[in-house]
């Protein structure tokens, strides 16, 4: 996840061809990391009415 200067959104996550392995178990173990803090997540407005852009960071 550090290799990137922006944060994933999950759709980006399930293409990612280093994780097809974990698509299945990919929003529990993005759970996990987030609990743990690990990972942080983002919102972002968008456009659409109450329609935000959620993104998922590494923390460290």
């Amino acid at each position: 996840m550090r290799e990137r200067d922006r944060p994933w959104t999950m759709h980006e996550l399930m293409e990612e061809s280093r994780l097809t392995e974990l698509k299945v178990d990919l929003g529990s173990l993005v759970d996990f990391f987030i609990r743990k803090g690990l990972i942080r997540i983002s919102y972002q407005r968008t456009k659409g009415l109450g329609v935000e852009l959620v993104t998922y960071e590494p923390v460290v």
